[in-house]
């Protein structure tokens, strides 16, 4: 949200529109610029529509401020891509710089409790920006756990797109996702997607799991019981796809979101 425009607007007495994408967490204790009391008067005005990217944000901020978000997924698209390279072995992409918000520890320790006839079937591809000291703390996790030759830390990578359609299997660990991008363009390439039941991550894969594979958040067993299943009969997880990526291509397109936002200046034009 802009708070310079916020505050114009407050200022000027006209509508104003927050798309609200973010919130602070635990991992992330950030505080208004203002403080919160300033907040509260700039979220209460009722000339503020309030917008936001999922279910889980608006139920924060209404928990907080007492508004309710109007929610507007954000389009996601994605890019052509090349055609599967041949390669052996199961391929596995996580995706988000390396952060412990992230888990990315999460799939490490889940990838050792595989069985060795199902681990060493694994490559396991962490894509992402390193951020010290949690990236070094990681690198020593795989290298305790004897996986320099399964799992790999690619560090920052600009277009993922490609690494996503080259995978089997995409597995999402972190936390309180306001969104969930990655997990969005997975399912709009057809990739099966594994994902903590938290955040924006839980509302896309959907609660009974219908466009993928849920497991509880910060449970390794549980995780590695997920990759486990994949690895035995990825059949059921190909299936879950399909039906993510005709959901995305209807629920995440432009059209959608411009139609939100459209009542959204309606109604800020009507106060």
């Amino acid at each position: 949200a802009s708070w310079t425009g916020a505050i114009a607007s407050r200022l000027a007495g006209v509508p104003h529109v927050w798309h609200l994408r973010e919130l602070p967490l635990r991992e992330h204790p950030g505080e208004p610029i203002f403080g919160r009391r300033l907040e509260r008067r700039l979220l209460s005005d009722p000339r503020c529509v309030l917008v936001c990217n999922s279910g889980f944000v608006r139920d924060w901020y209404q928990g907080t401020f007492g508004r309710a978000p109007a929610v507007a997924y954000q389009p996601v698209s994605v890019p052509s891509v090349a055609a599967r390279a041949a390669r052996s072995g199961v391929h596995v992409a996580v995706l988000g710089r390396l952060h412990p918000a992230k888990r990315q520890h999460l799939v490490v320790e889940a990838v050792a409790r595989l069985p060795a006839e199902l681990r060493e079937r694994l490559q396991v591809h962490l894509h992402g920006e390193p951020i010290e000291p949690y990236a070094t703390q990681l690198q020593a996790l795989v290298d305790a756990r004897g996986l320099q030759a399964t799992v790999h830390l690619h560090g920052f990578t600009p277009s993922p797109h490609q690494a996503l359609a080259d995978c089997d299997l995409v597995v999402l660990p972190s936390v309180g996702e306001a969104f969930g991008r990655a997990c969005a363009e997975a399912m709009l390439l057809g990739v099966p997607v594994i994902g903590a039941d938290s955040g924006g991550t839980l509302e896309l894969i959907g609660a009974a799991g219908s466009k993928g594979r849920l497991f509880r958040t910060d449970d390794a067993d549980a995780l590695s019981a997920c990759i486990a299943s994949f690895l035995r009969d990825p059949a059921p997880f190909r299936q879950r796809a399909a039906a993510a990526r005709d959901w995305a291509r209807e629920a995440l397109a432009e059209d959608a979101y411009l139609e939100t936002l459209r009542s959204a200046f309606a109604s800020a034009r009507g106060k």
